[in-house]
């Protein structure tokens, strides 16, 4: 952007691959991932790789996720920071429920996240429960919601903070809902999600699409 006197530049490549329709793998590779704001400072993060796996046990499903990586920020003014992530994710979700006008889902995950800088780091544990529904309203329209809320545990940890802050986690359920479009062999697909507040804005609705 000539005009804000920014710069980006973003390489990545992806590879899934399906065992059955229930179960598949995917990975992430982040190779190139650099920015430079109008006061030059720089961030360059890579390579940060991200994998993922869900397999299908009867009516149960088990899934799960992990991501790592690292990066610099080069700041002209104030000191430059080393900053490592890692983020790890696992769950289980039960599809005995499902019947033949609809598919009722339910579960539980665990998941963890860590930023590292120079002295400092971030984290969060986090233990949400979920349920969800997916459902055809027509021959050529599928619909989808679900409700995730944390229980019983959850918390942050924050380092940067003056003074070090420590706190649980609270007014964090997430809604979400999709529609999906089938025409012939195409299915248009689109998602809106509403996290925090649970309000759900129209102006969102499909900007997260996809043709298959």
């Amino acid at each position: 952007n000539d005009t804000a006197k920014t710069e980006e530049t973003t390489l990545v490549g992806k590879f899934g691959m399906n065992f059955t329709k229930e179960s598949w793998m995917w990975v992430q590779l982040h190779a190139i991932s650099n920015a430079k704001d109008s006061s030059e400072n720089e961030m360059a993060a890579g390579p940060y790789l991200k994998g993922g796996a869900s397999f299908a046990l009867g009516t149960l499903r088990l899934f799960g996720d992990l991501q790592f990586g690292q990066g610099k920020e080069d700041n002209k003014v104030g000191a430059d920071n080393d900053v490592k992530s890692l983020g790890l994710s696992v769950g289980i979700e039960d599809r005995s429920l499902k019947t033949d006008a609809a598919d009722i889902y339910y579960g539980i995950q665990v998941g963890y996240a860590k930023r590292e800088y120079e002295k400092d780091e971030k984290s969060v544990f986090m233990l949400p429960a979920f349920i969800g529904i997916e459902a055809p309203v027509t021959s050529w329209a599928i619909v989808r919601a679900s409700v995730a809320q944390n229980i019983l545990f959850g918390s942050t940890k924050d380092e940067t903070a003056t003074p070090d802050t420590n706190a649980g986690i609270a007014n964090d359920t997430t809604v979400a809902a999709g529609l999906g479009l089938k025409y012939g062999n195409f299915i248009l697909d689109g998602s809106l999600t509403a996290a925090g507040t649970g309000n759900i804005n129209g102006s969102s609705f499909l900007s997260q699409s996809s043709i298959t």
